[in-house]
């Protein structure tokens, strides 16, 4: 239950209550949940423009023109690790959002301690990294009491087939010892599975999760999965560009991989509210970007340092 109150503390930093709009992250966190990477969300399906985004006159405006066609249902998993997209647009054909492709990490991570997930380039990029980090954090509690469950399920039957009623009823016969070997491995494999005997050995050291934990964390799991949808679908409608959204979204989520440690750590520390920004890391999205009026047609863009502030790298 301990998990699972955890998750519903950093569920509440969501900054996607009420998409596409991403309200700001505050040590108070309510709100409604963020949801995870590629592999939590499932069907994507189209992440094409309105027609009606900004007036950016040469646009089409169709879902068509950001979307390789249907996607494939992606399997869950816990991880929102992935490998490096062999697809990348070009500087002209990123156009803002270069600042977010370009940003220095510790501006992303100060976003998130501000709260600033719900505009600009870099906080929109914040707010994709939030939603994939409790993402993780949920369907990676799920996956657990879920396991849990079923080894609990695993020693009652186990118990059964070897014909004993209870737990109470085996322990008795071990110390009387009337117990068969095989009985003996299995059962007391099947005990260990289970989380093991307290220390005194007469019960489970863990109890088996409630039908109402399991409901809780797979309610956090779902809030998740459609908190990322809203994440991406903010980050591709605040793009000025047409081009295909999955690529943009890869880009996106290749710029943060190497720093899921230090993500989910200044997220769970600010849904606590003891990872104050500093006045040297605040970081506004204009010193972090690069002006679309200054890129070569088909130039190249050269990143900014990555450097992470010591608090962050100490875990």
């Amino acid at each position: 239950m301990i998990r699972i109150a955890k998750i519903a503390l950093l569920l509440g930093i969501s900054c996607f209550a009420l998409a596409p709009a991403l309200p700001n992250l505050d040590p108070s966190f309510s709100g409604a949940a963020f949801a995870g990477g590629k592999g939590d969300k499932g069907d994507k399906g189209d992440k094409g423009k309105s027609a009606d985004h900004g007036n950016s006159g040469n646009k089409d405006g169709t879902a068509a023109a950001k979307t390789k066609g249907a996607a494939a249902t992606k399997p869950a998993k816990k991880s929102i690790v992935q490998a490096a997209t062999t697809e990348t647009l070009s500087p002209s054909q990123l156009g803002k959002m270069n600042g977010a492709m370009n940003a220095n990490i510790n501006a992303v991570l100060a976003h998130i301690r501000n709260g600033q997930t719900t505009s600009g380039p870099v906080g929109l990029l914040a707010g994709l990294a939030v939603a994939d980090a409790l993402a993780g954090e949920s369907t990676g509690a799920l996956a657990e009491l879920e396991a849990k469950a079923q080894a609990h399920t695993a020693l009652e039957f186990g118990l059964t087939d070897s014909g004993y009623a209870t737990l109470d009823d085996y322990l008795a016969a071990k110390e009387a010892g009337t117990v068969t070997e095989e009985d003996l491995a299995k059962i007391d494999g099947l005990i260990e599975g289970a989380g093991g005997l307290t220390e005194d050995g007469t019960a489970l050291a863990e109890a088996a999760p409630t039908a109402e934990e399991l409901a809780a964390a797979e309610e956090a799991a779902a809030a998740a999965g459609e908190g990322v949808t809203a994440a991406e679908d903010a980050l591709v409608a605040a793009w000025n560009k047409d081009g295909d959204a999955e690529t943009l979204l890869d880009m996106a989520r290749d710029k943060l991989e190497p720093y899921q440690e230090e993500i989910a750590a200044t997220v769970e520390a600010t849904a606590a509210g003891t990872d104050p920004v500093t006045e040297e890391e605040a970081t506004d999205d204009d010193l972090a970007e690069t002006p679309e009026d200054a890129l070569p047609e088909d130039g190249v863009v050269v990143e900014t340092p990555l450097l992470l502030p010591e608090e962050t790298t100490g875990g």
